[in-house]
């Protein structure tokens, strides 16, 4: 990336050079998320050093193009988008562009804070909060409406996944999103933009259960929709191939695609609960952090770390719900578990109670390195 990128810090859509395009946003911005996505996951910052500049002079690509903070840059869009008018989906290419310029400068606002380049900190902190405002302005009402000629999931996804709504707006935001999803009878709508968010966003916003709906739904388009036509991987189509039609188009039908492959990060991160902590990175602090609403009787994730493997493990017994951790040597994860219609959860270590931290609407506790089992008392009805 870094050799191809020319002098106003653009890089062609695949590489080496094809001179196919100069970077779709969503796509070329593998150049700052990815140098980001790698130091959170092993705590190298040798890797933003070495893309520093790059991903500098991809923002400032974004920003050379903007007016008044928009950025109207087109590219492949909400690629796939199911039932959409093009390949494209339906999504403003306009909202696309300005939320991952909001995004990648955010991320070199936390980059500059790691690599302690502070008057970098201090302007692209001011920089995204000027893109947020522009944002929340140009495509959603006060209500927290998307405004643009057609209202998609992938619009609300992208605004509340990168934080580029007002406070006063999340609410609403998050209200139309959910309607979004009844009238499309608890399916998603989203292409390759929009379906790597759709999950940790209605987890996030106090709607795990609906993301579990998602993950299991058996209709088309979804990931068990594939698996009940054979899938063993992940496919660029959610109808790349099926029992009634055979093989789709064949010029554009890859068996192992990234993109709705993403469902992997929620997988680990939220039903197993293995989960990075950005703020320490390598996994030198972790999250233990499952939940345990999904409709499965046990789950399970194993990773190795650069400080050894790490793990988490649950199953139902009975009531109770039992929860097991891995914590290698040096480094400490926090427990984190939803509450109990509203009351802590009765936590135990062997026989002894433990007390957990009220953060929010969750409980925290955190543990050392070693093996440890939990057990969650009368968890379930």
């Amino acid at each position: 990336m870094r050799a191809e990128q020319n002098a106003k810090g653009l890089i062609p859509n695949s590489l080496p050079e094809s001179r196919t395009g100069s970077g779709s946003p969503g796509w070329g911005d593998a150049r700052v998320t990815i140098p980001w996505d790698v130091y959170v996951r092993t705590g190298d910052q040798r890797i933003l050093q070495d893309n520093y500049e790059m991903m500098q002079k991809w923002v400032n690509a974004y920003e050379i193009e903007a007016k008044d903070y928009i950025v109207n840059r087109s590219g492949f869009g909400d690629w796939l988008q199911p039932y959409a008018k093009s390949n494209k989906g339906d999504t403003s290419m306009a909202l696309i562009a300005t939320a991952y310029f909001g995004h990648c400068t955010q991320i070199l606002e936390s980059v500059a804070k790691v690599l302690q380049r502070e008057s970098d900190r201090k302007k692209y902190q001011e920089q995204y909060r000027a893109i947020r405002n522009a944002f929340s302005k140009a495509f959603f009402d006060h209500q927290g409406k998307c405004t643009t000629e057609l209202q998609t999931q992938t619009a609300y996804l992208l605004a509340l996944g990168y934080n580029l709504l007002l406070p006063s707006q999340v609410e609403g935001a998050v209200k139309h999103l959910l309607a979004t999803l009844d009238v499309a009878q608890g399916h998603l709508r989203t292409g390759f933009l929009g379906t790597p968010l759709i999950n940790s966003v209605l987890d996030r916003y106090g709607h795990p259960e609906k993301s579990y709906r998602l993950l299991f739904k058996n209709s088309y388009p979804g990931w068990f929709y594939s698996i009940d036509q054979g899938a063993t991987t992940t496919w660029e189509r959610w109808n790349s191939y099926s029992h009634e039609h055979g093989f789709g188009n064949k010029e554009m039908n890859s068996f192992n695609h990234y993109a709705y492959g993403a469902i992997g990060q929620w997988i680990q991160e939220r039903i197993a609960g293995l989960a990075p902590d950005p703020e320490v990175p390598g996994y030198k602090h972790f999250f233990i952090q499952p939940h345990p609403e999904v409709p499965l009787k046990h789950a399970s994730y194993t990773l190795d770390t650069p400080y050894g493997v790490a793990s988490s493990s649950w199953e139902k017994s009975g009531r109770n719900w039992i929860i097991r951790a891995t914590v290698p040597p040096n480094t400490s994860a926090t427990v984190i578990l939803p509450d109990v219609q509203g009351n802590s959860p009765e936590l135990y270590l062997g026989n002894k109670k433990i007390t957990m931290r009220k953060v929010e609407n969750h409980y925290h506790y955190r543990i050392n390195p070693g093996k440890t089992v939990f057990r969650v008392k009368d968890y379930f009805d």
